[in-house]
């Protein structure tokens, strides 16, 4: 298995120059600009990135409260563009965090990529 790290040099292009991976992944996949791509990899015919939001502070969707306070994580697989004629998937962790205004009816709410993700039930696997 092959893996891409933002924090380790991507390799020598082919001018000689030296690529940062994190560098490579924002060129090959602009639209996944707004979470951090943690690692990038190539396991049974599959390219699979994990990545996760970045946003320190999310607002509360029924109060627009912000808040930092994580109730707990879990992850969403969403199938991405093929690269070439490889199938390519995003492993991305979610944050579900507490609101902040107690009068809010909605206790705890899911963090939303703010990416070119779409909601499509069929892009989800």
């Amino acid at each position: 298995m092959r893996a891409i790290n933002g924090f380790r040099l991507g390799g020598i292009a082919p001018s000689g120059t030296a690529v940062r991976c994190d560098e490579l992944v924002g060129d090959l996949f602009p639209h996944l600009s707004e979470l951090l791509v943690e690692r990038v990899f190539f396991e049974c015919g599959v390219i699979r990135m994990v990545a996760r939001t970045t946003e320190a502070e999310v607002p509360c969707p029924g109060s627009a409260v912000v808040s930092n306070r994580v109730h707990s994580t879990y992850g969403r697989s969403l199938a991405d563009t093929p690269v070439g004629d490889r199938p390519a998937l995003i492993e991305l962790t979610v944050r579900r965090l507490y609101c902040e205004n107690v009068r809010c009816s909605q206790r705890t709410f899911a963090e939303q990529a703010r990416t070119h993700i779409r909601r499509d039930p069929h892009n989800m696997l």
